[in-house]
């Protein structure tokens, strides 16, 4: 390509800018060919076709939003610039309308969810927990309580507290028991009654049993434990101890002035059994009133437990 000499600025290219290099005696001697186009008339502009337009005949191709630099025809006028804002970034382009590329974009881009909910809510609504323990109500430790009534029905293990050492029960005279499998079974504290199935821990222990007439739950395997009934002997207080010394006492007889007699001062006497229920690896302790006189097996009943039998206790049955 033949440099340009001319001393002045070409007016046929506005959008050119180039430094002008002083003549040497050979290229003065013979003409330039640039110099000979330049003595030529300029040819028309022929304007440019709209950016927008594409040829039917091609393919839609797949771009990355980078244009490649073109050079203009000699004598034609450069279309004019877009307009860019400092927003724009280079986008991938499927070579479709604007109009079916939004769609596209809308129709491609995954719902914003909770991943924490179940089954996945949109961002915004409720986030609830996938640990049950998260969303207890307050309630009081083994240390702030000192006896379970009517004033004071609940307390709450924490972790550590539910998971170390054994829960001991003294004052029973019959424990009932539910496994995570709802498998349930019942013993009393001599022995002399047995009901249900009986539950092996990974531990090679009972899932809840007796040592010397002390209810025992081993709290290693409490995740095999759904909950359990501890009943007292008539006129007896139970006491309930962890391994860290923390205890908290049962009385036999409790007052309830919602029960029928009247009165907060004419209420009438009601027994109290030990419910114990895990929720999540928390272990809850609370005082259930019922009315005095009532049988194990009814007690059962009020709670809702079915005893279930194994194969082989029925074979043996039969």
């Amino acid at each position: 390509m033949a440099i340009n000499r001319s001393p002045g600025t070409r007016a046929d290219f506005p959008f050119l800018t180039r430094r002008v290099k002083p003549a040497t005696a050979s290229a003065a001697a013979a003409p330039s060919v640039h110099s000979a186009v330049q003595s030529a008339a300029p040819a028309p502009a022929v304007a440019a076709p709209p950016a927008t337009s594409t040829p039917p005949s091609s393919p839609p191709s797949l771009s990355l939003g980078l244009s490649r630099p073109t050079t203009p025809r000699l004598g034609t006028q450069p279309p004019p610039p877009a307009a860019t804002t400092s927003s724009s970034v280079p986008s991938l382009s499927l070579g479709l309308s604007p109009a079916a590329e939004a769609s596209a974009s809308r129709a491609g881009a995954p719902a914003n969810r909770n991943s924490n909910a179940p089954g996945g809510t949109r961002t915004g609504g409720p986030a609830r927990s996938a640990n049950p323990a998260a969303r207890l109500f307050a309630a009081p430790e083994i240390d702030e309580v000192r006896t379970l009534d009517e004033k004071a029905p609940l307390v709450r293990l924490s972790p550590l507290q539910s998971a170390i050492g054994s829960l001991l029960v003294t004052g029973t005279r019959a424990v009932v028991w539910e496994a995570t499998d709802l498998t349930t079974g019942a013993r009393t504290a001599d022995r002399t009654d047995i009901t249900g199935t009986e539950v092996q821990t990974s531990g090679n222990r009972q899932l809840l049993d007796y040592v010397e007439k002390v209810a025992v739950v081993p709290l290693r395997h409490i995740g095999e434990l759904r909950r359990a009934l501890f009943i007292p002997h008539p006129g007896t207080t139970m006491l309930v101890e962890i391994y860290d010394g923390g205890s908290v006492a049962v009385p036999f007889e409790t007052t309830d002035p919602a029960s029928p007699g009247g009165s907060a001062g004419s209420a009438q006497p009601l027994m109290q059994v030990l419910s114990l229920l895990r929720v999540g690896n928390q272990v809850e302790l609370r005082a259930e009133p019922l009315p005095t006189g009532l049988e194990p097996r009814e007690i059962w009943a009020e709670f809702g437990f079915s005893m279930t039998e194994s194969v082989s206790a029925s074979l043996r049955r039969n």
